[in-house]
């Protein structure tokens, strides 16, 4: 019975410890993430004209770190595209106008934009633009001119 106790133990032991381990590499691909965001929205703020633009971030807790590094990497596909279509100064005039990017994690299949290549939901709302980034594809393929035409498209 002590052998079965302590057994009994030790597993819940090792099950605690494990989803605090998890918890751990969720914070910090959260914190990443959060960092991305802030970043390239100080850099789509000079690119853009924009002293305004805020930005945040949700992250559901349903996914996982290796899902929030894939949605930090589809961000960062996303900004550079923001930064590459405020390039044109029609583009950038329309831009300069958003005031908030409200950044969320979607693992929904939908595809949108101006390329079939885009995995992910924009959708500008008044003064601020949705950006659902994908949590298990890329979001633009790794390219920054798709990125930059599905923004572009919302205009």
């Amino acid at each position: 019975m002590k052998k079965i106790n302590s057994l009994l133990i030790s597993a819940f032991l090792v099950v605690i410890s494990t989803q605090s381990i998890a918890g751990v590499k969720e914070k910090k691909a959260i914190r990443a993430l959060n960092a991305t965001v802030q970043t390239q929205t100080e850099a789509a703020k000079v690119a853009c004209g924009n002293a305004a633009l805020t930005s945040e971030v949700e992250v559901d807790a349903k996914f996982t770190p290796h899902n929030i590094k894939i949605a930090d990497s589809n961000a960062k596909d996303f900004f550079e595209g923001l930064i590459d279509a405020c390039k044109d100064a029609d583009y950038k005039e329309e831009i300069s106008k958003i005031t908030q990017l409200q950044v969320s994690l979607s693992d929904a299949t939908k595809k949108t934009g101006t390329s079939t290549k885009i995995h992910g939901e924009l959708t500008l709302e008044g003064t601020s633009l949705l950006v659902k980034v994908h949590v298990k594809y890329s979001f633009s393929n790794g390219s920054s001119s798709t990125a930059s035409n599905a923004v572009k498209g919302l205009f």
